[in-house]
């Protein structure tokens, strides 16, 4: 019998998804306990916050198990249901795998605005750009471009030009919009990692009188897809992810620079030997410092 091929040297992929649904007490006990089966059947390693209002999901393995997991997951929702908003990217050999195991966080909200209440756009709204549209909209020198993301994820990288708010959390996000200045009768354009801060953060926008706001379609991770850096991209630096690669490059490679920091968590790029472990390590900037 030919002997099974080592995980690590399987064709590793990685997907990020998300959907929102009205979800009972005991429709997330049952989802949990569903995905966490899948996961372990299928050998599906991942990050799944999961709540009252749906679900927000990175995951990863071998690609043909990948896909039976995100198809099944859809099911576990409702039945017969598919993700549409699917981001995906490959680990090369060699490279960090993104997640070892899976967990599944029940929290009530899958993205932490502080607005439960808040619903989003259906997929496909004119609110939405593909990452095409975005891309000649905000070369616009009028343009108003906003990272919704948090400082550190911002620090490594962004769209140029962007504005780029100094928020720890993203439930920070609309204090630090009160104070922005950004004109409400401007076109602005949000962005964040792979969509699903935006869907929320648009409809608080709209809430304060920004109505001509629009925003990236699946993200960053969507547009460093079709616009890879050697392909004319706009965007600069890297992407902080939410897995143990830590960032990817502009083509979707994980990142060679940076590693996590192991006091805080932050992508850091600091060779030291660090005092409090008494070994090396990489440190982010604020632990350096």
């Amino acid at each position: 019998m030919k002997a099974p091929v080592p995980r690590a040297e399987k064709r590793i992929e990685a997907q990020t998804f998300y959907h929102f649904q009205t979800l009972s007490e005991a429709d997330v006990k049952a989802v949990r306990k569903g995905l966490l089966e899948l996961a372990r059947d299928l050998d599906v390693g991942g990050l799944i916050i999961l709540g009252p209002e749906g679900l927000n999901a990175t995951a990863s393995g071998d690609s043909e198990n990948l896909a039976k997991f995100v198809k099944d997951a859809g099911s576990l929702l409702q039945p017969g249901f598919e993700f549409t908003n699917i981001k995906s990217s490959f680990v090369e050999p060699g490279e960090k795998l993104p997640f070892l195991d899976m967990v599944v966080k029940v929290r009530e909200e899958i993205v932490t605005l502080g607005r439960p209440d808040i619903l989003p756009y259906e997929p496909g709204s004119s609110k939405h750009l593909s990452p095409t549209e975005w891309h000649r909209r905000i070369q616009d020198p009028a343009a108003v471009v906003i990272d919704t993301r948090n400082n550190y994820e911002s620090a490594i990288g962004t769209f140029r030009n962007s504005l780029t708010p100094d928020i720890e959390e993203f439930s920070d996000f609309p204090e630090w919009l009160e104070k922005s200045g950004v004109d409400k009768n401007q076109e602005t354009y949000i962005f964040c990692t792979g969509g699903i801060r935006c869907e929320k953060a648009i409809r608080a926008m709209e809430e304060k009188g920004y109505e001509k706001v629009y925003q990236l379609d699946g993200g960053i991770l969507n547009y460093i897809d079709q616009f890879p850096a050697s392909q004319g991209s706009l965007w600069d630096g890297e992407c902080f992810v939410f897995d143990h690669r830590i960032a990817v490059d502009g083509d979707g490679r994980a990142s060679e620079k940076y590693s996590a920091c192991p006091h805080c968590g932050q992508p850091g790029d600091h060779q030291a030997f660090c005092v409090r472990c008494d070994s090396p390590a990489i440190l982010c900037d604020d632990c350096y410092n």
